[in-house]
């Protein structure tokens, strides 16, 4: 397999070098979430984890968790004894290699005349900077 050739790799490998960048862009002053939203789904993922109860606060039923999926996973990390930010670094790192392979496989179904061009979906998908 000649390296040059695979796009398949090079997307996986911007992806990471992508993620890598930003780890440590922001490392620089202190590793942590850009945002409260990424904070807010911790809480809830600690609680559930800790507690069994999906609440910011404990004791007061609330619909803050906007995505409870990604809240649910990021528990599997308290219950697994995970550091939080490396589970969600992790998680994010694989969602962002998933979405590059999904963007690709999209690409080749809706314009199979331009299956070789499948990598610029990958590629513009992984370098979206709101999704690193």
């Amino acid at each position: 397999m000649n390296f040059w050739r695979n796009r398949r790799l090079w997307v996986v490998l911007v992806a990471v070098i992508g993620l890598a960048l930003f780890l440590g862009i922001t490392a620089q002053n202190k590793l942590g979430f850009p945002l409260d939203d990424a904070w807010i789904h911790q809480t809830y993922a600690r609680n559930l984890a800790r507690y069994g109860r999906l609440e910011f606060t404990l004791g007061v039923s609330s619909a803050g968790s906007t995505a409870p999926l990604w809240t649910l996973l990021l528990a599997l990390g308290y219950v697994l004894g995970l550091p939080y930010l490396f589970w969600a670094y992790l998680l994010g790192g694989l969602c962002l290699l998933w979405l590059g392979w999904s963007g690709m496989r999209l690409w080749r179904a809706l314009w199979p005349a331009q299956a070789a061009r499948d990598w610029l979906a990958g590629m513009v998908l992984v370098l979206t900077w709101p999704l690193l």
